[in-house]
Formats: C-alpha cells, structure tokens, sequence
C-alpha cells in the first residue's frame, strides 16, 4: 500500500514572485497617483495664472481704455454736431468704443469660466481672496 502526496518543498520562489508583482504594481499604482496629482496641480497653477492674467486686462480696460475711447467717441460726436466733423468718424468712434465694451465682457466671461475651473481643480476657493472673486461681477 502506498500513500502519495506532494509536499510543497520549493514554493518560496513562486512566493517570492507574487510578492514582486504585487508590489511592483503598488508602486505603478503609487506613481500613477503621483503623477495624476502633479498634472492637477499645474492646470490649477495655469488656471491661477490666466485669472491673473485676465484680472490685469479687465483692470486696464475699465481703467483706462473704455475712458479713452468713450472721451474719443464724444469728442467725434461733439465735432459732427458742430459741423467740424465727419459723421463716418463719429459713427466709427462709437462702433469702436462698442467693441471694447463687447472684448471686456468676453474677458470677464473667460475669467469665470477659468475660476470655475480652478475651483473644480482645487476645490478649495481660499487662494483666492473674496474681494477679487466679486470683483468683476457687475
């Protein structure tokens, strides 16, 4: 009578290789993570940026062009009332005050739609103080 059996003499190899795949697959996980975080955060810093960017556009149009091309566009409109302009350089001043107008609420609609963004990247609205996220609204 015989009784056979297989004893499990050399299986810290095939241990030894299930233990290196599994934890070469942790650190692909763990870098993959890693990487995920990185990428994040430098759309949020590109999102940052092009806020600052826009910030420094809408400030330069509210503060100084839109001015400008309002005193231009009455000026042009004050000499063709006078009979000392032309009524093409009046309409002109007024079409190009109009589009500046037009640009600036293109800017401030793409600086919401880049705070949003930032938002959803950060989730968290403290690295920007609520007096320059209201700022613009109007």
């Amino acid at each position: 009578i015989g009784i056979g059996f297989d004893l499990p003499i050399f299986t810290g190899n095939r241990q030894d290789r299930r233990l290196s795949a599994s934890s070469a697959r942790l650190e692909a996980e763990r870098t993959d993570r890693v990487l995920r975080i990185r990428s994040l955060q430098a759309k949020a810093r590109a999102a940052l940026a092009r806020i600052e960017r826009l910030d420094d556009r809408i400030d330069l149009y509210q503060q100084t062009l839109l001015p400008q091309m309002e005193e231009q566009a009455s000026a042009a409109l004050t000499a063709y009332n006078n009979d000392d302009g032309d009524f093409a350089e009046a309409v002109r001043a007024r079409i190009s005050e109009l589009n500046a107008q037009v640009e600036l609420i293109q800017m401030m609609a793409e600086r919401a739609k880049t705070l949003a963004s930032f938002r959803y990247l950060t989730t968290d609205a403290s690295n920007i103080s609520s007096s320059s996220m209201t700022h613009y609204q109007d």
